[in-house]
């Protein structure tokens, strides 16, 4: 038996890490802060793949160097 979810099509991770990705984005982008950031930010890291930090803080202070 293998121990990476991936191998496991019928395995609830992907499903439940969807969901919790699914409620936090959707309450992100309800907070007036962060309204203007929640689209692109699920894109960084839901489509993109990108959860590095670096990535982020240039999605939130584009203006910093």
């Amino acid at each position: 038996m293998s121990a990476d979810p991936d191998d496991n099509p019928s395995s609830p991770i992907p499903i439940l890490a969807t969901a919790v990705l699914d409620t936090f984005f959707e309450n992100l982008a309800n907070n007036d802060q962060f309204s203007e950031f929640a689209p692109k930010l699920r894109k960084l890291v839901v489509e993109d793949g990108l959860m590095a930090e670096p990535a982020i803080m240039a999605l939130l202070f584009p203006e910093e160097p």
